[in-house]
């Protein structure tokens, strides 16, 4: 097959169904688009005059009442004429040309259109001519997309706006367009012409609309009780979005109620997990009268407005493929049809078919130890968003989620390049009808993901806020009832949510149940006091799951967890007797728990004078937010203590309860998600900098607080001026210190590696000299690395 790119996005995707095959490529845009010294290939000798703010007013026109249109025209030429080209859609009648005018001189022009039969929809345009010669014209609408009729302005008479607090939308459809509808594959995603109404105040010209949720193989039975998509120009925004999406309300496992949706996002977003918002609202298509949801998706819309970010990238899981697996071809090279077909991403604002920020998260889910994949997947992920989706899913019941191997489904992954990556629950239309056990089975992802006891002791404190928060009856039950009342109020049939508020207690009660061996235990120190000649100590002790954070002497610790209750740390030891006050603390920095123990250390005194040398700079890194610096520990016997020193330059401090290994090399980071995106070992990293390294070089400084002073253990000024290395400067390289037992200020002590890929293996040549006392030569390699 053959491609040529006319306009939008600029990939092409062919393949079978279920992407088993594909052929898939970016079509090449032509490099010069434009016309500069030559006259503009859209130029045209007079474009005619410009007409905007095209109203109707009454927005809903009774039965027989008199419509007025308006528009500003404007023109440098003046305007010679303005008319109002208008027609009865539903009778098919012949097109009336009625003259607009300008009474006032403002450049607005007024028609006025007479009052229609209830139920009949009349389409119009504004044509518009100049005073030049030759004169332009302009025609609102403008031009349709390539194929469609005529774009048209509409009304429908004898519309009413429902009373209440319920929001109110119309779509009216020419009956053109509602052929060319009906006639469409099933599930075309294409839109047709429709006028948007919110309300009796707003009126949306020319916005799109299309079914939505249609996974019916025959299509909805009526176009008018259907599920809708509506898309509006960018210029013309409802509700600050260029979409609304209006769906059934409980299409699946319906209680009744009107609220099981809703009632589950609203959980999730009271324990502060981004969530769906929805909103019920009176909907009217060509005159039926439904009430429905407008449920905003939890794609790039919402990802924007809960993370700020202008250009999210989102993958949709869609089809009964675990959307985590590690599907390879030949080579390792990962199946990216499969990964289209079942994780599908969503058109970012500048075009790509990047793939490799979801491969990303796959590899670090596939780490080979717990230690390494708690690094490499916290460095990815967004932990306690992962554990929201299925803490939200499970505890509210809702069976149409990713619940087993067999059955991923309902996912929709943020995954921004170098950043963490969360999950968003959907499809929540069956929740509090099934009641699950708290915790997943642990044939699947999640399963494998929280049996890490770091990471279960988040899904646990999740849990617990969500039991003792929003699932609590004097909450919940109070919206059920609140929201049960306001229906009662405007006329709409609901079911009591008695029912579905005692089973959220039922269930609640039980989670409390499992809950409790994790919450009711007190923290202590359950290593003795001891004498020791080894530094630094380990120390294990007990802390029930609303435990975040452990204090050593007033300094949070790095902690291990071995269990969903039992905690290590790892503390540096001084000479004599160390009085070490421990303190637990929740998310909140509420205090939780103390405790003390006195170690006395007889070993030698640590000193890091002389053993710790910055080996390795990233200061100007090809890759986004991937900067850091390397610290080497010379010694080949000490395990030194890093916390609480400070890389005077960046602003970074390291925190405590982290150490350098005999020989061992620490990394810190301007972004640990930055770091694991580009270089994949996130466990060696002990520390974050905020900002960037200076492009330009500067000083750094590795300092130990001894007193009140700041003593330099090393020092390095680098600089992107020659004689230093310019590939390090931007091309992808770093400043790599060559022998770290010589001067580390020298320029010439260091050097760039400008590929990663192994040199080719090559003879080594020896030579010895001296009196020979045998007839054989002997030659030996002392250690491991020795060549």
């Amino acid at each position: 097959a053959q491609g040529r790119w006319i306009a939008g996005w600029p990939y092409i995707v062919l393949g079978v169904k279920g992407h088993a095959l594909e052929a898939v490529g970016a079509l090449k845009l032509p490099p010069n688009l434009g016309t500069p010294g030559a006259p503009n290939s859209r130029r045209v000798v007079n474009a005619g005059p410009a007409i905007c703010e095209v109203q109707h007013l009454p927005v809903l026109p009774a039965a027989g009442q008199a419509l007025a249109v308006s528009a500003r025209v404007q023109d440098p030429d003046g305007v010679a004429a303005v008319v109002l080209k208008w027609r009865n859609d539903t009778t098919a009648g012949a097109v009336t040309t009625t003259p607009m005018t300008d009474s006032d001189g403002d450049g607005v022009f007024v028609a006025t259109i007479p009052g229609q039969a209830a139920g009949q929809i009349v389409a119009f345009a504004v044509e518009a001519t100049d005073a030049a010669g030759p004169p332009g014209t302009t025609r609102f609408p403008g031009p349709p997309p390539t194929g469609a009729p005529p774009l048209e302005c509409l009304v429908r008479f004898g519309d009413t706006l429902a009373p209440g607090v319920f929001g109110s939308y119309r779509l009216w459809v020419s009956a053109t367009n509602v052929a060319r509808w009906l006639a469409r594959e099933t599930r075309s995603n294409e839109p047709v012409d429709t006028t948007f109404t919110y309300g009796d105040y707003r009126t949306v010209y020319n916005a799109g609309v299309r079914y939505r949720g249609n996974w019916r193989t025959t299509g909805f039975e009526d176009y008018r009780t259907a599920a809708y998509l509506v898309e509006f120009p960018k210029t013309d925004r409802v509700l600050g979005d260029t979409e609304v999406a209006i769906d059934f309300i409980s299409l699946n496992q319906d209680n009744g109620t009107k609220q099981q949706e809703k009632h589950a996002y609203w959980m999730a977003r009271q324990i502060d997990l981004a969530s769906i918002a929805m909103r019920y609202v009176h909907v009217s298509v060509n005159g039926s009268a439904l009430f429905r949801y407008d449920a905003l998706s939890p794609s790039r819309t919402l990802c924007r407005s809960w993370y700020g970010d202008d250009d999210p990238h989102v993958y949709e899981q869609l089809y009964p493929h675990e959307p985590f697996g590690n599907y390879t071809t030949t080579g390792g090279v990962k199946k990216q049809a499969k990964y289209r077909y079942c994780m599908r991403k969503k058109h970012t604002t500048v075009p790509d078919d990047d793939y490799s920020p979801l491969y990303r998260v796959i590899d670090a889910l596939g780490a080979p130890t717990d230690d390494l994949y708690v690094a490499r997947v916290s460095a990815l992920a967004d932990i306690r968003a992962w554990a929201g989706y299925w803490v939200v899913n499970r505890m509210c019941g809702n069976s149409d989620h990713y619940r087993s191997a067999s059955y991923p489904h309902n996912i929709y992954t943020y995954i921004p390049p170098y950043g963490r990556s969360r999950l968003h629950a959907n499809d929540m239309d069956g929740a509090f009808r099934t009641t699950y056990s708290l915790f997943p089975d642990a044939g699947y992802l999640p399963g494998v993901m929280f049996a890490k006891p770091e990471f279960r002791r988040v899904y646990w404190r999740l849990a617990c806020d969500m039991a003792r928060g929003p699932m609590d009856a004097a909450i919940s039950g109070a919206r059920l009832n609140d929201w049960y009342q306001v229906f009662l109020n405007h006329g709409i049939t609901a079911v009591n949510p008695s029912e579905m508020s005692a089973w959220i207690t039922a269930r609640r009660n039980e989670y409390l149940l499992a809950l409790a061996p994790k919450t009711n235990v007190a923290f202590r120190v359950t290593t003795p006091d001891t004498v020791t000649n080894r530094t630094p100590i380990t120390f294990t002790g007990e802390a029930p799951v609303a435990v975040t954070t452990i204090e050593v002497n007033g300094q949070p610790h790095a902690v291990k967890w071995v269990s969903d209750t039992t905690w290590q740390i790892r503390v540096a030891l001084e000479a004599g007797a160390n009085l070490l006050a421990f303190r637990a603390l929740d998310e909140r920095g509420v205090v939780v728990g103390s405790d003390t123990r006195t170690v006395t250390y007889t070993g030698p005194a640590v000193s890091l004078e002389g053993k710790l040398v910055i080996s390795e700079i990233m200061y100007h890194p090809a890759a986004p937010s991937s900067s850091f610096i390397e610290i080497h520990n010379l010694s080949p016997t000490e395990t030194l203590p890093l916390g609480g020193l400070r890389v005077d330059g960046i602003g970074a401090t390291i925190g405590h309860g982290r150490f350098i290994e005999p020989g061992g090399y620490a990394v810190v980071a301007g972004s640990l998600p930055g770091y694991q995106s580009t270089y994949g070992n996130a466990e060696v990293v002990v520390g974050e900098f905020n900002g960037t390294l200076a492009n330009g070089g500067e000083t750094l400084r590795l300092q130990v607080l001894e007193g009140t002073n700041w003593t330099v253990l090393d020092q390095v000024a680098y600089s992107d001026d020659p004689p230093w290395p310019a590939a390090a400067d931007g091309g992808g390289a770093s400043l790599q210190l060559i022998d770290a037992g010589q001067d580390n200020s020298r320029v010439a002590n260091w050097a760039v590696v400008t590929s990663n890929t192994p040199a080719p293996p090559a003879w080594k040549y020896a030579v010895a000299t001296g009196t020979a006392t045998s007839s054989s030569l002997y030659m030996y390699l002392l250690a491991a690395g020795d060549v």
